[in-house]
Formats: structure tokens, C-alpha cells, sequence
């Protein structure tokens, strides 16, 4: 079922996608990110954070100014952008780097509040 947005009728998609999800990772081998890229959809959005393996994630939205956070613990922030700017409305750019410690932060800034999955 697909979740809907009343007030915007717009979809924001986040997508962590895994490469090589059929290799095995060491257990002291950090997940990194290696890529991150926006693609706007007929419905929606995605946002896609591309990781060197199965990835754990947390995400909240914040106000003031919008934006969405993307915690990824146990990752390495590796992609060799920190900023990539975009023209899907409603976001205006995703940043991203290693937050503390063992944990890769991607924050998508939006130019208005929209309903994500």
C-alpha cells in the first residue's frame, strides 16, 4: 500500500541500496557509502545511498528548516562527494559524511515538509 501525502500529494522515497549484497562481509569490515543520487519518479522522489553491503538504518524528518536525516550506524562515509545539489522539487540537495564515530549521516535538505518511506 502505497502511503500517501494529502497536503503536498507529492511521495519522497529514501532507498538504501546494497552492492554485492551476495558477497559476505568480515565481521570487522565497515559498510561504506559509495554513492548517493536523487531521481525524480511519475509519483515522487527517491533518494538512493548506495552501500558496499547490507546497511542498518535510522531516519527522522526536522523542521526548521526541513530536512531529512539518515543515520547509517556501523558505516564508513566514503562517497568523494559531500554535497550533491538537485532540481527534483522538493529537495534542494543532499549532503552527507561521517557523523561520529562508526556512524555515516546523509541529510537530504527539502524545500518544504513532504511525507517520506
Amino acid at each position: 500500500m502505497k502511503a500517501m501525502v494529502p497536503s503536498v500529494g507529492l511521495l519522497f522515497l529514501l532507498a538504501v541500496v546494497a552492492a554485492g549484497i551476495g558477497t559476505a562481509q568480515t565481521p570487522d569490515a565497515a559498510v561504506r557509502v559509495t554513492s548517493v543520487s536523487v531521481d525524480r519518479l511519475s509519483d515522487g522522489v527517491t533518494v538512493r545511498i548506495k552501500t558496499s553491503g547490507p546497511a542498518k538504518y535510522q531516519s527522522s524528518f526536522i523542521d526548521s528548516p526541513n530536512r531529512l536525516v539518515v543515520d547509517l550506524p556501523g558505516a564508513t562515509y566514503t562517497w568523494n562527494k559531500t554535497t550533491l545539489k538537485s532540481d527534483a522539487e522538493p529537495v534542494r540537495q543532499v549532503r552527507g559524511g561521517q557523523w561520529k564515530g562508526s556512524v555515516a549521516r546523509v541529510v537530504v535538505d527539502l524545500t518544504r515538509k513532504v511525507g517520506y518511506r
